[in-house]
């Protein structure tokens, strides 16, 4: 796995993160 690999998973798991709590706070 190449480093952008990894920057592109923890990019988005760390989107899902905000998402779901930005959803939370509406």
């Amino acid at each position: 796995m190449s480093t952008r690999e990894i920057i592109t998973l923890q990019f988005g798991h760390y989107a899902n993160f905000v998402g779901a709590h930005w959803w939370n706070l509406q």
